[in-house]
């Protein structure tokens, strides 16, 4: 290739020469100025392949005109030279750098994979059958080597296993963190949740019937029973009866009855002194907010009203 870019410019060199004195193109190097500064080597790579042929020409060219019917030029004669020596040193890198294309040969050397060896490569008898011809549907070509592992156990083949994503790492609730005195200032202290409100259960109003003597009981049963009134006003209230642990006799009245202390006084009447009626009426502590020392007796009446929902309490 080098040989032939020198044969190249030799030829140039005499086409100049040999060219008329009034030849008037011009080029881009002028190193017959004195201010003339010699390029580097990448200001000669810059350009297309064909930018680099011209400069190449032109320099040439240069060279021609100036060394014409002239003597004494040692120094323009040596700045032309190491000119073109640059232009030409960048001339062959590129024409190096450009990689030739690749024979028709090569792409049949190319092709010498078992994967190709069935079907372009080999030959197989005539007389085979077409059922060896075939190939098997999980096997796209010829099968490698088996692998065993430690305990002489073949290996399967892992092209067809699918790789499943790791779980991601449950995350922590992040922890609220105070500063070292904390602990002993109280406002920086996190407020504790408030605990659930217990539901409670109200149980039914209840007559506690107490005798003088554990054999009367059962007399003081006959005696309610007997009683028409009392089946009128108590017998119509009462839920069931049923003894204490104390050995009591205890009447437990029906939910909604608000009477059981009239019906406790009307029971002592009844049974005189065999023994003694008490209500034992189940209550409730209710709060009051927003009330001071200076409160009236209606603001506590509405209060009540609106945390009970009735009306006249």
């Amino acid at each position: 290739m080098v040989s032939k870019v020198s044969g190249a410019i030799h030829r140039e060199s005499r086409r100049v020469d040999d060219s008329p004195s009034n030849d008037t193109r011009t080029t881009p190097l002028d190193v017959s100025k004195k201010d003339f500064k010699l390029p580097s080597v990448a200001e000669f790579a810059t350009g297309t392949m064909q930018d680099k042929l011209e400069r190449m020409g032109g320099l040439i060219r240069g060279l021609g005109q100036f060394i014409k019917n002239k003597s004494n030029l040692h120094k323009e004669v040596t700045s032309y030279r190491l000119s073109l020596s640059m232009a030409l040193e960048a001339l062959v890198k590129s024409l190096g750098s450009q990689v030739p294309p690749r024979p028709p040969a090569a792409d049949k050397a190319v092709c010498t994979s078992p994967l190709f060896t069935g079907s372009a490569m080999s030959k197989r008898p005539a007389d085979s059958s077409p059922e060896m011809l075939v190939p098997s549907k999980r096997s796209a070509g010829v099968a490698g080597p088996s692998l065993s592992d430690e305990n002489n156990n073949v290996a399967e083949d892992c092209d067809d296993y699918v790789l499943v994503d790791k779980r991601r790492r449950q995350r922590r609730k992040p922890q609220l963190r105070l500063p070292p005195n904390a602990e002993h200032d109280p406002a920086l202290q996190p407020l504790k949740p408030r605990p659930a409100r217990r539901r409670v259960h109200h149980r039914p109003d209840e007559i506690i019937i107490k005798a003088n003597d554990a054999s009367t009981y059962a007399e003081i049963l006959k005696k309610l029973k007997r009683e028409p009134a009392l089946q009128q006003t108590v017998g119509s209230s009462l839920n069931n009866i049923r003894r204490s642990a104390a050995g009591a006799l205890v009447l437990q009245l029906k939910k909604g009855v608000e009477n059981a202390s009239a019906l406790g006084e009307e029971l002592g009447k009844v049974l005189g002194t065999a023994a003694t009626a008490s209500a034992l009426l189940h209550t409730s502590m209710i709060e009051i907010k927003d009330l001071d020392e200076c409160v009236t007796k209606e603001e506590v009446t509405m209060a009540l009203d609106a945390l009970l929902g009735v009306s006249g309490v």
